[in-house]
């Protein structure tokens, strides 16, 4: 059986950070975040051949495109939290994380100046949603 969800749009989705030299909650126009777990074999001769595996380290990556001036220096550790949308029950992820690639775009016309960056969070991070 399978579930229904509800769509939402983006566009009331956000990126909060801690103020300072770290911080990523500029103008966001986009962000996407990676959540996986390490597989590890546990294979073994009591398994009747069949292949086994146990979790291993929990990790997040992501990213975030924004549009302003104060554009945050890579290697920088800040707290961020990622919302999808401001409505309840929708999903944020919160943590440090580790500012790992910075890449500014500065077009001549037609757009306005804007960076990505590359992150990973550091140590255990949180998944909740919305109240």
């Amino acid at each position: 059986m399978s579930s229904i969800t509800t769509a939402i749009s983006g566009k009331s989705g956000s990126v909060a950070g801690t103020p300072g030299s770290g911080d990523v909650g500029s103008e966001i126009t986009e962000w996407s975040l990676d959540d996986t777990v390490e597989s590890l074999e546990a294979t073994n001769m009591d398994g009747g051949g069949f292949f086994d595996s146990v979790e291993g380290i929990f990790k997040a990556t992501g990213s975030l495109t924004a549009i302003g001036s104060a554009i945050p220096k890579k290697g920088t550790v800040t707290a961020v939290t990622l919302a999808t949308s401001s409505a309840s029950g929708s999903a944020t992820y919160e943590g440090d994380i580790l500012i790992t690639t910075k890449a500014i775009s500065v077009p001549v016309s037609g757009s306005v100046v804007s960076y990505s960056l590359s992150f990973e969070f550091q140590g255990s991070y949180v998944e909740s949603t919305v109240p």
